[in-house]
C-alpha cells in the first residue's frame, strides 16, 4: 500500500511539474518582456524547455530565439508550446507565446478582462484573428489562428511605445499600398 501512495505521489508531482512549466501567467510573460536573453533561456531550461533555434538581427528584422516544450516530432515540429524572443538594438523585446489548449487561452482571456487593461483594437491578418489589449505598460496581441485544422493560440507581449510604432508602420504601409 505504501508503494502504491509513494508512486501515485510521484505520478501527480511530476505531472504537476510538466504543467507548470508549459503554462505562464500574463505577469510573466510581462518580466520576460524585460530579461536579457540569457536570463530568459536560463528560466526557460529551468522549467524544461528546450532551445530550438536563434536568428541574428538584420536591418529589416528582430533577432529572434525560439523554445518550445513538449515532444517535436521530427519532420512534423509539433510541440505543446512555442516561445519566441524577439530583440533588436535600441528596441524593446517582443515576446511571443503560442499554444493550442483552448483552455490555456480562456484563462488569458480572464486576466485581460480585468480592469487595467482595455480592447483597443483588433484586425485579420493571414486568416487570424488578432485583439489587442492594452494595459498601464505593455499591449497584449491575443491571435487565434488555423492550424492542421484546429485553432491554436498564441499571446504577444509589446511595450506600449513599441505597438504604437508598429501600428504607425503598418498604417503608412496602407496608405502606400492604396496610392
Amino acid at each position: 500500500m505504501k508503494f502504491f501512495v509513494i508512486l501515485l505521489f510521484l505520478f501527480i508531482a511530476f505531472n504537476a511539474n510538466v504543467l507548470f512549466a508549459q503554462k505562464f501567467s500574463l505577469e510573466e510573460l510581462f518580466l520576460f518582456q524585460k530579461m536579457e536573453l540569457g536570463q530568459v533561456n536560463d528560466t526557460l531550461l529551468a522549467r524544461k524547455w528546450k532551445f530550438f533555434k536563434s536568428d541574428g538581427q538584420t536591418e529589416t528584422k528582430y533577432g529572434e530565439s525560439i523554445w518550445y516544450f513538449g515532444k517535436l516530432e521530427k519532420y512534423k515540429i509539433k510541440a505543446e508550446g512555442w516561445f519566441y524572443f524577439l530583440a533588436a538594438d535600441s528596441l524593446p523585446n517582443r515576446i511571443i507565446y503560442q499554444f493550442q489548449k483552448p483552455e490555456q487561452f480562456d484563462a488569458f482571456k480572464l486576466q485581460l478582462d480585468k480592469p487595467i487593461f482595455r480592447e483597443i483594437g483588433s484586425e485579420m491578418y493571414e486568416g487570424s484573428i488578432i485583439v489587442y489589449y492594452r494595459g498601464k505598460d505593455f499591449v497584449v496581441g491575443t491571435t487565434i489562428f488555423p492550424e492542421n485544422n484546429i485553432s491554436a493560440y498564441a499571446l504577444t507581449i509589446y511595450t506600449v511605445e513599441d505597438y504604437q510604432k508598429l501600428k504607425g508602420i503598418k498604417e503608412e504601409a496602407i496608405k502606400k499600398k492604396n496610392k
